[in-house]
């Protein structure tokens, strides 16, 4: 009996763990590739023109047209991302510094969404037309996606002096 337990354990930590722990992680790139499939350039901004750089080096997010409704998705926006230095967004006629005709000719083409995403080289990753509950969920997941990671500190071995 005790022999059964044994090859019991044994199979599960030879099979059984590493066989869910491969599912779960293939489901995780499973829907990253399929998030990065959706965020495929749009539109690029001509960054020559962006006089202020307020899109170069940040993921920024633009609200064309803002509304009462759109102000409580903004701000719960901004409150999962305040501690994120490079992230910014711009309210269209409150504090962005260009309007949407200059906006348009720097590259922006599709002026009647609600929101547009732009990612650190200054290119329209996506558009999103509404304020619906799951595409502001979808929303939140490419700012996530595209966001630049932090770099990790390298280990570093001291060097002991005898």
């Amino acid at each position: 009996m005790g022999k059964l337990i044994s090859w019991i354990v044994l199979s599960l930590f030879v099979l059984v763990v590493p066989l869910g722990s491969w599912f779960y992680l293939q489901q995780g790139l499973d829907f990253r590739k399929a998030s990065l499939a959706e965020l495929k350039v749009k539109d690029s901004l001509n960054l020559s023109l962006d006089t202020l750089s307020v899109f170069k080096g940040n993921v920024s997010l633009i609200v064309m047209h803002p509304s009462t409704e759109s102000d409580k998705s903004i701000s719960s926006i901004k409150d999962q991302f305040k501690n994120v230095p490079s992230f910014t967004i711009f309210e269209n006629g409150v504090d962005c510094p260009y309007q949407l005709s200059y906006l348009k000719s720097m590259g922006l083409s599709d002026t009647s969404s609600l929101y547009a995403v732009i990612d650190t080289s200054g290119r329209v990753r996506s558009y999103y037309k509404d304020n619906s509950l799951p595409n502001l969920q979808k929303l939140v997941e490419h700012i996530a996606i595209i966001m630049p990671k932090a770099k990790e500190m390298d280990i570093q071995m001291k060097n002991q002096v005898q």
